[in-house]
């Protein structure tokens, strides 16, 4: 029994039992169809088929259970070519991420440090978007897009959902705000200028329709792109910084006051994004499942469309669950703590998505 038996079986059962058919589906001749299926049976001394005269009529009840069988071997035998095709072509080459500057700065390093170490040949490009509309004229050209919304998914492509996340803000440790003995509120944090990421400014676009909605006018003292910038402008004193908790580093900010905002402003959404003709090499895949969590299986498979994206998507671990130290707490004894997440998502464990999108960070 071959393999290229077990095709030629399948071959003849697609083709609704007609040798004719089956043998220019494969291009073969039917005398030589016909031999290979009598040498099949001859080798498994069964009778795959109930035949009247010279024709086949159906599959005998063996001859059902072996077609499922020969299904799967060769399902089985394709899988296994594609998987070779992979391994020779996808540690060379090059991958082309296009970004915002808080995942470039606070999310990718780790885990392209684990791709570097699983695709040492593999060349990576990373540019910057500030947001969805920005990196779309040049998506052609990309294998990979990340950005972050509240929690709306991105309209067309491929998405996946790699991680939740919350804002948090930050104040110097002599700010009145940090001085605080009861939870923090929306009118406690619009009573002061704020500082945040100037795609999160106009209502009902970003961070600033929670406000608004509330009946608040909050005053934006500055609104730059970059997360350094808004934590440079509150060492200055300038105001109240609001931004991604990726962006906060336990040990380098450690001069500033963290507040997590969880529950007051939206949680947000960090999705990839994939043209729907992309090439879903290996390397892609480990990057994916490095920074969602999700195995490299549940990745193809979200992919391919096989598996429900909402099932995903009400799965997705959050940042603080993604990080090795422990979470954030809003309140403890009625006072924000300092300790934050830090960025090590590459090394955290693995657990086994159309409205407008309003973008972060």
């Amino acid at each position: 029994m071959t393999l290229a038996q077990l095709r030629y079986l399948l071959a003849i059962v697609d083709a609704g039992l007609n040798i004719t058919v089956a043998a220019e589906r494969v291009n073969a001749t039917q005398p030589g169809l016909s031999k290979q299926l009598r040498q099949l049976e001859e080798q498994l001394e069964l009778r795959l088929f109930v035949r009247r005269s010279r024709n086949l009529e159906r599959l005998t009840p063996a001859g059902e259970e072996i077609v499922r069988r020969a299904r799967i071997i060769a399902g089985e035998a394709d899988d296994i070519r594609k998987f070779a095709l992979s391994q020779r072509t996808a540690q060379d080459g090059s991958l082309h991420i296009e970004t915002t500057h808080i995942q470039a700065l606070f999310v990718l390093p780790d885990a392209l440090t684990s791709l570097r170490a699983q695709f040492p040949t593999l060349d990576v490009t990373l540019g910057f978007a500030a947001d969805v509309d920005d990196a779309s004229e040049r998506f052609r050209s990309v294998d990979l897009r990340m950005f972050s919304t509240d929690g709306s998914r991105p309209t067309g492509e491929i998405t996946i959902p790699l991680y939740h996340w919350n804002p948090v803000a930050i104040v110097k440790t002599d700010h009145p705000i940090a001085r605080q003995s009861v939870p923090i509120t929306l009118e406690m944090l619009a009573a002061f200028p704020l500082i945040t990421y100037d795609h999160s400014k106009t209502a009902p676009l970003s961070m600033a329709r929670t406000f608004v909605e509330a009946g608040l006018s909050p005053r934006f003292a500055f609104t730059v792109r970059e997360a350094n910038l808004i934590k440079a402008s509150v060492r200055s004193g300038t105001g109240i910084g609001l931004l991604a908790e990726m962006a906060v580093d336990a040990e380098a900010d450690r001069d500033l006051h963290v507040i997590p905002l969880a529950g007051l402003l939206p949680r947000c959404t960090t999705w990839a994004v994939l043209r729907r003709d992309c090439v879903l090499r290996d390397c892609l895949v480990h990057l994916l499942s490095s920074l969602s969590g999700l195995t490299p299986l549940v990745i193809r498979r979200l992919i391919a469309g096989d598996v429900e994206p909402d099932a995903v998507f009400a799965n997705v671990r959050t940042w603080s669950d993604a990080t090795a130290l422990p979470r954030a707490k809003s309140w403890e004894g009625a006072r924000p703590i300092h300790l934050v997440p830090t960025q090590d998502l590459a090394g955290a464990p693995r657990s086994a998505i159309s409205t407008p999108t309003r973008q972060y960070a």
